[in-house]
């Protein structure tokens, strides 16, 4: 019986170490929509393949900074030669983007847009309010500045 015992605690133990781990994931695909520009791509961890959050930044609903990233020219499966945000840089103010995460979906609108450093690194620090940031490599072909897209949740 103590043998029994002491198998079913290590279990136990183990399946309450395991659940933390994997209790924040979620099987629901995770993607960004920019109508305007007609994108709908995959948020994934490979930015050869699509969209990517930057490490270290909040992710929708969380009321903080979200960061995404993907390539403009880099050729990308699925967007015709070029990458995810070819076109960010004809969103204007009110242009709306849609991330979905964890299954549910998230609506934002776009406030505004500027040019940045490569090295900058200090315009995704968290905030005590949640904005989106789009950011690709500017001007097109070069990775000396980003564009940075900056979007306000909205209703859906």
């Amino acid at each position: 019986m103590r043998k029994v015992s002491s198998i079913i605690a290590v279990a136990l133990v183990g399946l309450v170490v395991a659940l933390p781990a994997t209790a924040g994931r979620s099987s629901a695909q995770e993607t960004i929509s920019i109508p305007k520009i007609g994108v709908t791509a995959k948020i994934g961890t490979l930015l050869s393949r699509g969209a990517i959050y930057w490490k270290r930044v909040g992710r929708p609903g969380q009321g903080t900074t979200i960061a995404i990233a993907a390539h403009d020219i880099t050729p990308v499966p699925g967007f015709r030669g070029h990458g995810p945000f070819h076109d960010i840089d004809r969103l204007a103010r009110g242009d709306k983007v849609t991330v979905t995460h964890a299954g549910k979906r998230y609506a934002y609108r776009v406030t505004g847009q500027r040019v940045i450093p490569g090295t900058n690194r200090h315009i995704a620090d968290l905030t005590r309010y949640e904005r989106l940031l789009l950011t690709t490599c500017w001007p097109r072909g070069s990775s000396k500045y980003r564009l940075v897209v900056y979007a306000r949740p909205a209703k859906l």
